[in-house]
């Protein structure tokens, strides 16, 4: 692209009427999945309870399967991790290795998504 063309495409700004949502009331990770890796987190229900090894307890507000395929895979890793997906996957493998599992027991095609509350979750708006 020209220098002409790119003064011509000016960047568009888009008003909405929204304030700035402040802090995030809810947090989540992702966790690689497989036949016989990390199975038993399809059975996590709404307000059972995640415990991160820094000791902090939450309820669990949801978790989901998304396919490693899809953009929201990539952007929530972003977002999280500051890697993509595929970064996320290669970590996932050697760490599974370094657990005496093979890298095979992570899957390519399904991660899943673990969101938990951080405050109370009542309606805002």
């Amino acid at each position: 692209m020209s220098i002409f063309e790119q003064e011509k495409r000016r960047k568009k700004t888009f008003k909405v009427n929204h304030a700035e949502p402040g802090d995030f009331r809810m947090g989540y990770i992702l966790l690689p999945f497989g036949y016989s890796y990390n199975s038993e987190w399809s059975g996590a229900k709404k307000g059972d309870v995640i415990k991160l090894w820094g000791g902090g307890e939450y309820p669990i507000y949801a978790v989901r399967k998304i396919k490693m395929s899809s953009p929201e895979a990539d952007i929530l890793s972003r977002i999280r991790y500051g890697i993509t997906i595929k970064g996320i996957l290669q970590r996932w493998r050697s760490n599974a290795k370094m657990e005496g599992h093979g890298s095979r027991v992570v899957s390519d095609e399904e991660c899943l998504w673990v969101i938990y509350g951080l405050q109370d979750t009542g309606e805002v708006c």
